[in-house]
């Protein structure tokens, strides 16, 4: 995993991903020692191949100083999707390294209703990347998460309250007090985003 080669390095991935179970101690143990592509490559199968042992080994580098190894940490977290792996991962939220916290969200997001209050927490990051992530994530749980995306929505910044509309956008029809509301709004890419959400939902906003 070593070899300058990255066609080898995915040849022999696939192997020790072929190989399952019998490789993990091999990953685990090589997740904090050789070169950059060996921690990568390692972090990476163990998504595929790994457990509990795996989960233990992989949450002490998802801060990792290196962005790839840190990427395929926390993607390989999501990938096994344990519950001991999700709160890995929602315990990253916490995490001083905005970066980790964006993979993070963007991981956590497939999980949906599992992991609704992370979500909406996130709506308050100091981080743009990480607000929009969790907008996005929320957009797909419906009619439940509309308070919170008019909320964050109403807040003072731009780039979350964008994000909020784009959002609100694909809850449709249960968005439309907002999306109406929006239509005044002083931010004029956010009039438009509005607007478009309210052509797409059609007669209901014909009939108001």
């Amino acid at each position: 995993l070593e070899t300058p080669s990255w066609t080898k390095r995915r040849i022999i991935g696939d192997l020790l991903s072929a190989a399952g179970e019998g490789a993990e101690v091999f990953l685990i143990n090589g997740l904090g020692e050789g070169n950059a592509d060996r921690r990568f490559w390692c972090a990476n199968i163990l998504g595929k191949v790994g457990g509990k042992e795996a989960v233990d080994a992989l949450v002490n580098f998802v801060d990792d100083d290196n962005d790839d190894i840190r990427t395929a940490v926390i993607t390989s977290l999501g990938d096994i999707g344990s519950k001991q792996a999700i709160e890995v991962l929602k315990k990253s939220l916490k995490s001083p390294k905005k970066e980790t916290r964006h993979k993070s969200i963007e991981v956590l997001g497939r999980f949906g209703e599992e992991i609704i209050e992370s979500l909406i927490e996130s709506l308050s990051d100091d981080y743009w990347y990480v607000r929009d992530c969790a907008c996005r994530a929320l957009a797909k749980l419906g009619k439940k998460v509309v308070p919170h995306l008019a909320k964050a929505y109403r807040s003072g910044n731009e780039d979350i309250r964008i994000s909020a509309i784009k959002a609100l956008y694909e809850t449709g029809i249960d968005s439309l007090e907002v999306l109406i509301t929006a239509l005044s709004d002083n931010y004029e890419p956010i009039c438009k985003k509005a607007a478009d959400a309210l052509a797409k939902i059609g007669k209901p906003v014909l009939d108001r």
